[in-house]
């Protein structure tokens, strides 16, 4: 699947092509005139003018039309049938001027021949399927032009146009593959050959643009393998890397060109979908097109003498006109993963405004805990125990905490934040310290209880 890009450079060398021929097709006109062939070189620089008026109409329907991947592919095809016109429309210049020897203009026809060889093989170096003929079409007629000349020097000068011929094919078939070594390799991932991160962002950009103009819809499915980490540590990298390449061809396959797939590092792999006209199709398929997706991953993997049951989590975002950028798509499929993983893995979240709702709070309250720590506004409540008799005989340290910005915070909510980021070791010092410093200040008061029950976590034990 051919990239943006590659198209848009494309159409840079339509516009360039362009210029190059109506600019010099002007100095045919005024040799035309010069020495009699005026009407003949007219004729064919109003062709060259309707050649022109077709590449520009390419460039102005590129710029300002949004194509999906089948428009492209037909654009560029309208592309490539220019560049056949342009090239043979100076391949026609040549045959109008080779035979005018009088006043000596089939030297310039074959300069021009040899310089429009030499910015094919130049300009048109991406495409190997349009360079190789193309200058074969050139360079055919001055070939067989010099060998019609009948003497010695013609038979040399034919030759030489061969080997001039067989060289700009060498290096243009030689910078070709260069290219197109480097492309891929920074479009795709080394391990598995799928595309990477960086074709990714550059792919959602152009469809992203795309789709705020056609109203199209597509969705984004994030899937990351659940205990991959244990399979590296148990296993070794090795084993890993087998399951991660086993991964890719199963994706891949399942997509069958139809869906982009992407390996974002790690053991995270995406596909985007194709386009959709109508949001219903797009959500019915959503649901089946993930679930068998993820029956597929859970089949059986032999690798290296080792039988392994893999899992995944998979989140969902739907792709709409609404947002400005495909990294927003991208963390809500997130969002919508990492859902997945917290309800037990193994399962597929379809991103909500609920969803991000509760993950924002979450984040908040992540950040808002530090400075509640800092300046101690968690509150230290007691709740007395009573025996059967109603008497007191203890207490139970509650721990609350009100935000002014987020209001009451339930310590089910802040208690697992502080687990998961590390913060809950502070809280509890800071519990202990101010409930310790109560009970002294109880006990130096007469006040006697048999019990002071404190919450403590297990990481504070360790």
């Amino acid at each position: 699947m051919k990239q943006q890009k590659y198209y848009t450079f494309f159409q840079y060398q339509i516009r360039l092509l362009v210029w190059l021929s109506l600019i010099p097709g002007l100095v045919y006109i005024f040799f035309g005139y010069l020495f009699g062939v005026f009407y003949s070189a007219l004729i064919w620089y109003a062709a060259m003018v309707f050649i022109a008026l077709y590449g520009i109409h390419l460039d102005r329907q590129f710029i300002q039309k949004k194509m999906d991947q089948n428009e492209l592919s037909r654009w560029y095809r309208q592309a490539v049938l220019f560049m056949y016109l342009l090239f043979g429309a100076w391949m026609a210049a040549f045959l109008l001027y080779s035979t005018e020897t009088e006043h000596h203009l089939h030297y310039i026809a074959i300069f021009t021949q040899l310089g429009a060889s030499v910015v094919a093989s130049t300009l048109l170096v991406s495409d190997r399927k349009m360079f190789v003929p193309i200058l074969v079409i050139l360079m055919a007629p001055l070939i067989i032009y010099f060998g019609l000349i009948g003497t010695w020097y013609g038979y040399v000068l034919s030759l030489f146009a061969v080997i001039f011929l067989g060289v700009l094919l060498y290096a243009s078939n030689n910078t070709y593959k260069l290219l197109e070594t480097s492309y891929y390799n920074a479009q795709h991932d080394v391990l598995t050959g799928l595309h990477n991160r960086r074709y990714f962002i550059d792919y959602m950009e152009s469809m992203i643009e795309r789709l705020g103009t056609t109203k199209k819809r597509a969705y984004i499915l994030l899937i990351d393998l659940d205990h991959f980490k244990n399979i590296n540590d148990s296993l070794g990298h090795d084993v890993g890397d087998l399951v991660l390449k086993e991964v890719a061809q199963r994706i891949d396959r399942f997509c069958q060109f139809s869906h982009m797939v992407a390996r974002l590092g790690g053991d995270e792999f995406v596909v985007v979908s194709k386009e959709f006209d109508h949001r219903v199709s797009m959500i019915d398929e959503i649901k089946t097109y993930a679930e068998d997706l993820l029956c597929k991953l859970k089949e059986p993997y032999i690798l290296d003498n080792h039988h392994l049951y893999i899992s995944a989590s998979i989140g969902v975002s739907k792709i709409d006109e609404t947002k400005v950028d495909g990294q927003s798509f991208l963390k809500e499929a997130d969002i919508a993963m990492y859902e997945a993983k917290s309800l037990g893995r193994d399962g597929i979240i379809l991103f909500n405004r609920a969803l991000a709702n509760r993950v924002e709070r979450k984040l908040l309250i992540e950040q808002s805990l530090h400075l509640a720590l800092r300046e101690k506004n968690i509150e230290i409540y007691y709740q007395p125990q009573m025996d059967k008799d109603q008497k007191l005989v203890g207490c139970e340290v509650l721990s609350r905490w009100e935000d002014a910005e987020l209001g009451v915070i339930c310590p089910n909510e802040f208690i697992p934040t502080a687990e998961n980021t590390g913060m809950i070791i502070e809280l509890g010092e800071y519990v202990l310290e101010e409930s310790l410093k109560t009970f002294r200040a109880w006990l130096d008061q007469g006040c006697k209880i048999e019990q002071f029950s404190i919450n403590i976590s297990v990481r504070q034990l360790f």
